[in-house]
């Protein structure tokens, strides 16, 4: 009688094996070898359907949620220098916080404010940095989808940039 693997169905003649050797389970004794599926089915490759199936709902699926996730976390990464006026012109170096927060459409800080106002809106993203109520520095980028963002970041008095 054949002892047989209830697990992989690894089939073997020798009375002695009482281990599988590709499972490591116990083997049993069977006169029913047929029924219980005969040899260990062969060993599956990297490309069956299935993981072929995975990688491609990987694909289509995390690397766009991927991309949302970063657009949605960190906007601030598709920034760029923007010279001395956004690609608009309503944004320009010198310019007050009420006139640059009237042209964003947004509720002006106080009129001496220090810091950033990042803003953006349809596919569009400036950071405008103010030091004492005037506009020191612009930087636009473009995103590859609508995201809504107005954050107002006071300076920390100490803190070098």
């Amino acid at each position: 009688m054949p002892r047989v693997c209830g697990n992989c169905k690894y089939v073997t003649d020798d009375l002695f094996a009482n281990d599988c050797p590709l499972c490591l389970r116990p083997m049993a004794m069977s006169s029913r070898v047929g029924s219980m599926g005969g040899t260990a089915a062969p060993p599956r490759g990297w490309f069956t359907r299935r993981t072929l199936l995975v990688v491609a709902l990987v694909l289509l699926v995390g690397l766009p949620a991927a991309g949302a996730a970063t657009v949605a976390v960190a906007p601030t990464l598709f920034l760029e220098p923007a010279g001395d006026a956004d690609s608009l012109g309503s944004i320009r170096t010198g310019m007050t916080v009420r006139d640059a927060c009237t042209a964003l459409d947004i509720e002006a800080p106080p009129r001496a404010f220090s810091g950033t106002i990042t803003w953006g809106r349809s596919g569009r993203i400036l950071r405008v940095r103010f030091n004492t109520g005037k506009v020191v520095n612009i930087e636009e980028g473009h995103l590859p989808f609508t995201v809504t963002v107005t954050k107002v970041q006071p300076e920390v008095p100490g803190r070098q940039r």
